[in-house]
């Protein structure tokens, strides 16, 4: 195989450049930046599945192991968050018109499913945390803090959730909560962290 310098084609404007061995789609780079560090894994999988794919390509016979390994298996299905991402951004601003309305309509009398509601509201905070985007965070944190006087105990515990998301810039909490622990003073500062490796 002739080694080949790596070019970046990133302008959607243009055509590809036959020359370039890998193309990046400039949003995906926009959204990384933007996100201050919420993309970068997404990033990172996205670029390293699309060298694969192209290294494959540009050698030419079988080299389909490539991407069958075990890595290539596991970054694949996080190289398509990066369009997910955008159209999710794209697709679920978050203002004053969104605000009024799931107002309105968890503060009404007929017989929706709310937690339809929440996964909207969840789904419009990340996209404003990858954006970064104050306003839309702003009008964000004033309906999940009127909605902790919520008469359903399940609505309340799920806007908790969504607020330690806001404050914490972590979507962590959405899979399992935080397990507090009370240190005192003197005691030694101990973390047990559990991980798992696959193939170990």
């Amino acid at each position: 195989m002739e080694s080949k310098a790596i070019i970046f084609w990133i302008n959607a404007n243009k055509e590809e450049d036959s020359d370039s061995l890998i193309h990046i789609k400039r949003e995906y780079i926009e959204l990384t930046l933007n996100a201050n560090g919420k993309a970068e894994l997404y990033f990172h999988a996205y670029f390293w599945t699309t060298y694969f794919e192209q290294v494959a390509k540009a050698a030419g016979g079988d080299h389909s192991y490539l991407l069958k390994s075990t890595e290539a298996k596991s970054l694949s299905k996080l190289s398509i968050k990066p369009k997910q991402v955008y159209d999710t951004i794209q697709r679920f601003p978050f203002g004053k018109a969104q605000y009024d309305r799931l107002v309105a309509e968890f503060g009404g009398r007929k017989q929706i499913k709310k937690v339809r509601l929440i996964e909207e509201l969840q789904r419009a905070l990340f996209a404003a945390q990858i954006q970064n985007n104050k306003e839309s965070l702003g009008w964000i944190e004033r309906i999940l803090i009127q909605l902790l006087g919520f008469h359903e105990i399940n609505i309340r515990d799920q806007a908790v959730v969504l607020l330690n998301m806001l404050y914490d810039g972590v979507d962590w909490q959405l899979s399992a909560a935080f397990r507090p622990i009370v240190r005192c003073i003197g005691q030694h500062f101990k973390v047990h962290l559990t991980v798992n490796i696959q193939n170990f």
